[in-house]
């Protein structure tokens, strides 16, 4: 989250990314069952969702996701990232606002 400020608008860059293990062993057949999906809200309002194959055996893949946002004198940003994948494991989920 990001706190409100009481004197002054603000502006940031948000980036979120995320990254899923595939497992090794994977065959063809198991891969095209497997997939990963990313959802970004900011303060409750869906900003961005995506699902997608995942690909790579025996390494990783992922989604990011960039964006602006103004935050209002006196109002917090609440950021939420959520991940689901089928096939594979979570292998990070990195969430950075950068003020500009």
């Amino acid at each position: 989250m990001i706190p409100a400020h009481a004197t002054r608008e603000r502006r940031f860059e948000i980036g979120c990314a995320m990254t899923v293990q595939v497992p090794a062993d994977a065959d063809s057949a198991n891969v095209e069952d497997m997939w990963h999906e990313m959802t970004v809200t900011a303060n409750g309002a869906t900003q961005w969702r995506r699902r997608v194959p995942t690909h790579n055996p025996g390494s990783f893949d992922g989604l990011d996701y960039r964006f602006a946002r103004g935050v209002p004198v006196g109002q917090a940003l609440r950021i939420t990232v959520t991940v689901q994948q089928r096939g594979g494991q979570r292998r990070s989920l990195d969430i950075e606002a950068e003020e500009s």
